[in-house]
């Protein structure tokens, strides 16, 4: 089974969730998708500037990528939950390989600090045509949360692998 992880973060959560996910697969591919264009907002300002684009559902320009989506039998997306929706750098890479996804499973992860209650709705709405396998979304509120997802990540990967997992011995 080829699969492919494809991830953005910003905070470094994601990232982080999105290698520990890898780390439990034999043979997968990593994909981090990044901005084209530097975000010219810091600190306070740069979760406005996020949010607003987030909330008014404007797509942001990505660094162009060479993947073919429908090689993979599986992709594994992974973001941070923005007032509960799909995160404009996402957006983009969703827009972008559409019509690749859909020939695929789909698996969707994602790191959260506020609420997420209606997230998995908003990307069900936002990919129709998709095969979501599963998904999985962990709080990061807690400063010890990395300590405590190994049995959530094994959960995931076996509601979207539906069959025995490899885990890679590190």
């Amino acid at each position: 089974m080829k699969i492919l992880i494809a991830y953005f973060s910003l905070s470094g959560n994601t990232e982080w969730l999105a290698k520990e996910i890898g780390n439990q697969i034999e043979t997968v591919d990593c994909h981090q998708i990044e901005l084209a264009d530097p975000n010219p907002a810091k600190g306070n300002w740069a979760v406005f500037w996020y949010g607003f684009k987030t909330i008014f559902n404007q797509s942001m320009n990505i660094k162009s990528d060479n993947l073919d989506l429908s090689e993979y039998d599986l992709v594994l997306i992974g973001m941070p939950i923005w007032t509960d929706n799909v995160p404009p750098p996402i957006r983009a890479f969703l827009n972008k390989h559409h019509s690749e996804l859909s020939m695929v499973s789909v698996g969707i992860f994602a790191t959260y600090g506020g609420d997420y209650k209606k997230f998995f709705e908003n990307v069900k709405q936002r990919l129709p045509n998709l095969t979501i396998k599963g998904t999985l979304a962990i709080p990061t509120t807690d400063g010890e949360w990395k300590n405590h997802v190994i049995g959530q990540i094994l959960d995931f990967l076996t509601e979207v692998l539906k069959k025995n997992i490899w885990i890679s011995s590190h």
